[in-house]
């Protein structure tokens, strides 16, 4: 026997606000993962670390010295 859905779409009433939840749920683990990812930059395994940020910087200074 098949298990059922586990999420139900929302009711016309609420779909406006389930749609603004879920956004806002994506914001903030976007947030946390991005933080998590500044503390511990040595791990490849998050994105937006250490090494990221480091090579966004470099990346700007060269930009700049083209112009």
């Amino acid at each position: 026997m098949r298990k059922g859905q586990r999420t139900f779409a929302p009711k016309a009433k609420n779909a406006a606000q389930a749609n603004l939840q879920k956004k806002l749920s994506a914001q903030l683990t976007a947030g946390t993962e991005k933080r998590l990812a500044a503390r511990a930059g040595h791990l490849e395994l998050l994105a937006g670390g250490k090494k990221d940020t480091k090579g966004d910087k470099e990346k700007e200074k060269e930009k700049t010295k083209a112009k």
